[in-house]
């Protein structure tokens, strides 16, 4: 898990540039994914909740790459990803990457607020459960 935390820093911090925009829109990006749910009737029809939880914020992991990165960040940006994850879809692959750092940041932002740190320790948990899957 370290190995994939410290590529999503990367992402974020060097490839995308995308701290002071994160910093700017902290409080409001980490309300959309504590809030984010799998969708409707998704346990009802046999899906993974996790892996339903990350359907449903990937797409906002990946409109917060495009809003907050200038557009040759996000060029270099791809093509780190292309050299690094050859097989990935460059795209999918920033989106996730920039998910788990937000993940793991929201998690260490919020040990004052119980019902928070839960919120934040149970998306933790889904994301981390989903990446030892793809691991495997």
């Amino acid at each position: 898990m370290q190995a994939v935390l410290g590529k999503a820093r990367v992402a974020v911090e060097e490839q995308l540039d995308l701290t002071e925009f994160l910093r700017d829109h902290r409080s409001r990006i980490d309300d959309l994914i504590v809030n984010c749910e799998a969708p409707p009737g998704a346990a009802d029809c046999g899906a993974d909740p996790g892996a339903s939880m990350a359907a449903a914020a990937l797409p906002l992991a990946g409109r917060i790459l495009l809003a907050g990165s200038s557009p040759a960040d996000f060029r270099r940006a791809v093509e780190w990803v292309g050299a690094i994850l050859p097989a990935a879809d460059p795209v999918s692959a920033l989106a996730a990457l920039t998910l788990i750092y937000l993940v793991d940041r929201g998690r260490a932002s919020a040990p004052g607020d119980s019902n928070r740190a839960q919120a934040w320790e149970r998306i933790d948990r889904e994301i981390e459960t989903l990446i030892e899957s793809a691991a495997s």
